[in-house]
């Protein structure tokens, strides 16, 4: 079986907070930072991906697709390394891919009914839900920059939902903020399998495993046929793999709170294609809950930083403490 070892300094080096005078790209904090911009970059270019192919694929369809991309980019990579494909921790492997659908489920949803920028913000309650989660599962109780994280971001949500507004579009709505909760779980996931598999391994067990979950629910609408609308699944599927990979990539260095913090970058350049490529114009109240939300997510990161990486994953809440 081959074993993967992350860099040392990615466990060593981590500081307890970003000075920004002194940021060197060879850092291992400042690598997880750039390595998750560059992931948001690339899932908004996803979410464009979704949002044109949505008149000719059904969401199962899609997320076969998005899937079948990315085990198309690693088939060179698992022929070459056939021993590590089997995995060295096949429950968070399985428990990572299975609620990882579930957030592309919600997320695509989202995007196919909802303007972009607002079905990625929701996605984006990932780090409020880590908070809460990392709570919940590890008793490491939330600091007070991250309880006023939590009600704001509450608040930022409410706006961009408008539950006063006439013909809002709920479902929609439920399904990015689930996707929000879905993505902080995979997020915990895969910080656990941070010394025991490559990134590699971890998308393409993902891969797989939506795909074939997915496949059986494609018989009943016809596959498009215009070369078009395919385009625009494969680039959705592109920007979903490049997206998997750096995301993976990035929490060798970065906790699970800061990393998914760092990807609220992808709020941003989502609100921007959907301006420039849909014509989607923003209300008053939506840009300040669009703001709300993606400052209770960057402000406790600046204040509290990433916090130095732990040797080995942190023990739950009803396991024994060393």
């Amino acid at each position: 079986m081959c074993e993967h070892v992350e860099p040392r300094d990615s466990l060593a080096g981590s500081q307890t907070s970003l000075n920004i005078r002194s940021l060197d790209w060879r850092t291992p904090q400042v690598r997880g930072y750039l390595a998750m911009v560059v992931a948001s970059l690339c899932f908004s270019v996803m979410g464009v991906g979704v949002r044109l192919a949505r008149d000719g694929f059904s969401l199962p369809q899609l997320v076969v697709v998005r899937g079948t991309v990315a085990i198309c980019m690693l088939l060179p990579w698992a022929l070459t390394h056939r021993s590590a494909l089997g995995g060295n921790a096949r429950f968070w492997l399985v428990a990572r891919a299975l609620v990882g659908t579930l957030a592309v489920y919600g997320n695509f949803y989202a995007l196919q009914t909802i303007p972009l920028g607002t079905a990625t913000v929701l996605n984006q309650t990932s780090p409020v839900f880590a908070v809460l989660l990392v709570w919940g599962l590890f008793g490491r109780r939330p600091q007070p920059v991250n309880v006023v994280a939590v009600v704001t971001a509450i608040t930022g949500t409410i706006l961009i939902f408008k539950p006063w507004a006439p013909n809002i579009h709920v479902w929609g709505w439920l399904a990015g903020l689930a996707s929000g909760f879905f993505a902080a779980i995979a997020f915990i996931a895969i910080r656990r399998m941070r010394f025991s598999e490559r990134p590699e391994v971890i998308v393409l067990w993902f891969s797989v495993i939506s795909a074939s979950l997915s496949l059986p629910f494609c018989g009943s609408d016809p596959w498009p046929v215009s070369l078009t609308v395919w385009a625009y699944g494969v680039l959705a599927g592109l920007g979903a793999y490049g997206g998997q990979w750096f995301m993976v990539r990035s929490f060798a260095y970065l906790t699970a709170t800061a990393g998914s913090t760092a990807g609220l970058l992808g709020s941003v350049f989502a609100v921007g294609w959907g301006i420039l490529l849909f014509g989607e114009v923003m209300a008053g109240w939506e840009w300040l809950g669009i703001v709300l939300v993606i400052g209770s997510g960057m402000v406790p990161a600046l204040i509290v930083g990433n916090r130095q990486l732990a040797e080995k994953p942190s023990p739950f809440r009803w396991q024994p403490r060393n």
